[in-house]
């Protein structure tokens, strides 16, 4: 009984939890963001770190010009990563929306009555002209010439 509930609690939490696929993908814009300010301080620090062991500031040792060589590194990299998926998930969100605009705009087409489109489907043509032919055919209109030639 407890194994039966337990499996029960993990597949409702499985269901609840979104995919890996999604939090891979979908991470939302603030978590980027984040990344280009760290990106931005950690080049700030790594700059001011060189920046000390170059000019010769009283303290300043080998193992800080390494240690800000490697922010400096680290902040380039979140910089990069960071507005790589800025622009990514931008575009996604565009071409998402352009999406949803072709969509509408092939819905309303379709609520449009064919009778008021200008293209027609060979099955339609061929239809349209058997009626014509139909009409011409017809004896009403045999009847309506024949009483215009006797006046």
């Amino acid at each position: 009984m407890e194994e039966q509930k337990k499996e029960t609690q993990e597949q409702q939490e499985a269901k609840n939890q979104p995919d890996q696929r999604e939090n891979s993908q979908g991470l939302p814009t603030r978590s980027y963001i984040i990344q280009l300010l760290a990106g931005a301080y950690l080049l700030y620090t790594g700059y001011q770190l060189c920046r000390g062991v170059i000019n010769g500031d009283e303290g300043a040792s080998g193992g800080f010009m390494i240690a800000g060589i490697l922010f400096l590194i680290v902040g380039v990299l979140l910089l990069i990563n960071g507005g790589k998926n800025v622009f990514i998930k931008d575009r996604a969100k565009k071409a998402e929306e352009a999406g949803e605009k072709s969509e509408n705009i092939s819905r309303e087409k379709e609520a449009v009555p064919e009778e008021k489109t200008s293209k027609m489907t060979i099955a339609q043509r061929a239809n349209l002209a058997q009626k014509l032919q139909e009409e011409e055919n017809s004896p009403e209109k045999d009847e309506e010439t024949s009483q215009e030639d006797s006046i």
